[in-house]
């Protein structure tokens, strides 16, 4: 038997805490009176299978990944929340609510791990969802599982990539801009990269960071956010589509620091929520 991993054991523990909760709540049943042919209980704790149920697909039954990875076309606004130590990152809705949690995988913090969260304070999740990394300055992003695989019916899914990822700087005046270049499936599905079901060699849509400008008077690069951060930042970009350079709040994809640890994160068609909360955190490392 090979030794469980970090994720594992974390995914064992809480589906055996939620277990030995719905245990406890069975035998103070039990133990409170005896039952008799034909009872029907109505105690709520004698319903806790049905939770522990619920807590095994989160962040694995394929309705919860596809809402991740579609696209919307109206524009979402939601916020990250970075930790201290930088390498924790939740993903929330502007009225707080948790959607995704990163968290770093290896030291330098260029491999992440993306939860759906279940609640909690830590809040927890029973596995990873998706996956972000870095390799020789490209980015990439896979689902853990492929929407398309499953409906399908394969008895064997792969973990199709969502997004690639190219950092690079570019000269604009007497200043260096750091750049991004990103490639999506088309069909702005989880399953476009798929090597089972799809074609992971074919071409996909492509983004590219707005230049920005050189201001003479002060030395420094400048780029209109429109008042959607408040804090300069290497972090701040907004993406548009390649060769279609965006106008004024056109652009597909914001971020922008708006404190200390905070991002506001502004994004529409083609990206859905995963793959733009893993855009973030690849520029999380521009400097």
């Amino acid at each position: 038997m090979s030794p469980l991993n970090n994720g594992e054991l974390a995914w064992y523990r809480q589906l055996g805490a939620r277990a030995s909760a719905a245990c406890d709540g069975v035998k103070q049943l039990v133990s409170s009176a005896t039952p008799k042919t034909g009872d029907v209980r109505d105690e709520p704790r004698h319903w806790h299978c049905f939770d522990l149920a619920d807590a095994m697909e989160q962040g694995l039954s394929r309705a919860l990944m596809s809402s991740y990875t579609e696209a919307s076309k109206s524009e979402r606004r939601m916020l990250v929340q970075r930790s201290q130590d930088r390498r924790e990152y939740m993903l929330m809705s502007e009225e707080g609510d948790e959607i995704l949690l990163a968290r770093a995988t290896d030291t330098a913090a260029r491999s992440f791990d993306i939860y759906i969260p279940s609640g909690g304070d830590p809040p927890c999740a029973l596995g990873p969802a998706f996956k972000v990394a870095e390799e020789k300055g490209q980015w990439t992003m896979q689902s853990l599982r492929c929407d398309r695989c499953e409906s399908l019916g394969r008895r064997q899914c792969s973990s199709p990539q969502i997004f690639g990822v190219k950092h690079y700087k570019e000269e604009v005046g007497d200043g260096h801009a750091l750049c991004m270049d990103v490639s999506l499936p088309e069909g702005h599905s989880c399953g476009g990269w798929c090597k089972v079901c799809g074609d992971p060699s074919s071409a996909g849509m492509e983004m590219t960071s707005r230049r920005p400008t050189w201001n003479r008077k002060i030395k420094s690069l400048c780029l209109d956010f429109h008042g959607r951060c408040s804090m300069a930042s290497s972090k701040n970009i907004m993406l548009d589509p390649s060769g279609k350079a965006g106008v004024g709040e056109t652009f597909k994809l914001l971020l922008g620091k708006t404190g200390d640890d905070t991002f506001a994160l502004h994004f529409q068609e083609p990206f859905g929520m995963a793959q733009a909360f893993g855009i973030a955190l690849s520029a999380m490392h521009f400097k």
